[in-house]
């Protein structure tokens, strides 16, 4: 059998290669999101702490996040990251990190409150700094 030319192998590996690269890219996206998310949570348990007392444990926080309004800023971030997970087709990883960038422009309620969190807390201005590097 003869060997395929060299051409047909190019476009075959060319799409191949982007996949994988988009891939790898939207990973990195939702590593920095999650370093970001981590670190919002850190902020905004120190708050809930400040004015209420002590979180007993992690289970107690996983309820307060999902359940209190004192956490309610921190979900459309909570959903954004469990909603890109699965983007695997380059259409999905380009929207995600459209809607991302989104999620991040100031005046939406999330990103208002975002960005005075990053005053009070320097883990979150690193892992903001690392976001944007993923996100460009």
């Amino acid at each position: 059998m003869a060997a395929a030319p060299s051409s047909v192998m190019a476009t075959v590996a060319a799409p191949t290669t982007r996949i994988v690269s988009s891939r790898a890219r939207i990973q990195g996206l939702i590593d920095a999101l999650l370093e970001v998310h981590r670190a919002l949570i850190d902020v905004a348990r120190a708050d809930f702490e400040r004015e209420n007392g002590r979180v007993a444990s992690s289970g107690a926080l996983l309820t307060l996040l999902t359940e209190h309004e004192a956490f309610a800023w921190l979900r459309p971030l909570s959903s954004f990251v469990a909603s890109i997970e699965s983007a695997s087709e380059e259409d999905e990883i380009a929207a995600a990190f459209v809607d991302a960038r989104a999620l991040f422009e100031p005046g939406s309620a999330f990103a208002d409150t975002y960005y005075a969190a990053l005053q009070r807390a320097p883990d979150a201005v690193m892992a903001h700094a690392a976001l944007r590097t993923a996100l460009h």
